[in-house]
């Protein structure tokens, strides 16, 4: 059986991958004829992008939906004693495109694949369709790790400068000389620690360490422990 590969150059994070197929859909058939390819192929790349773009966008209003609902219930369980305003029922969606065979993205890598090596395939060809990975492309789930630069903001606070490199988020820990603990996931680079400064006068050395999250799940490896002294004002 043929192992179907998956290209590195596609991002891993889910609305990239729209953004990307939308691309190759769209500017495909105007090299079917150069690249040989037949027209259910083609055909087959436009259902798939017009089915991975639902689904993602359905994921996407289910999350917000599920978001809002549990806000919702813990104003009504914990306050504030505020006006609480039930949300709005389930998110009205448009029915699925035609229905496409499972694994898109592997069918993809083997399209991709035979395109790259027809003999009329060209560079300009795979700028075009996106298939030549970019300088700073996302980093692979299997090996990304976080590069963390500290640098201290106006009031003594640490600044936790960080990239997202295609992941969703980053988890935080921090060691303020009780072992590590969990500090927060960031969604947006960077991060500020709000934690209290040592008392006035005194100083303290802080430790961070991060690893990337994708679909909230820990992948790759922990950064290295970065270090910055602080000092209570």
């Amino acid at each position: 059986m043929e192992t179907m590969s998956k290209p590195s150059f596609i991002s891993y994070p889910d609305q990239p991958r729209v953004n990307w197929l939308n691309n190759l859909a769209g500017k495909l058939p105007a090299y079917q004829t150069t690249l040989d390819l037949p027209a259910a192929t083609v055909a087959s790349v436009a259902d798939d992008a017009k089915m991975w773009a639902w689904i993602v966008g359905w994921a996407e209003a289910l999350r917000t939906r599920l978001q809002n609902v549990t806000a919702f219930k813990r104003q009504l369980r914990d306050g504030p004693a505020a006006p609480a305003t039930a949300p709005l029922g389930a998110p009205d969606y448009p029915e699925a495109p035609a229905a496409v065979a499972a694994d898109i993205f592997g069918r993809i890598g083997l399209l991709v694949q035979r395109i790259k090596n027809h003999p009329a395939y060209t560079e300009a060809i795979g700028r075009d369709l996106q298939l030549i990975a970019p300088a700073g492309a996302p980093a692979s789930p299997d090996t990304a790790q976080p590069d963390l630069t500290l640098s201290l903001r106006e009031g003594g606070q640490v600044n936790v400068g960080w990239t997202k490199r295609g992941m969703d988020a980053l988890r935080i820990e921090v060691d303020r000389g009780q072992g590590w603990q969990f500090l927060a996931v960031d969604t947006v680079p960077d991060y500020l620690d709000t934690a209290a400064l040592p008392p006035a006068g005194q100083s303290a050395v802080w430790k961070y360490r991060a690893i990337y999250l994708l679909d909230d799940q820990p992948v790759g490896q922990w950064s290295e422990p970065a270090s910055l002294a602080v000092m209570g004002r």
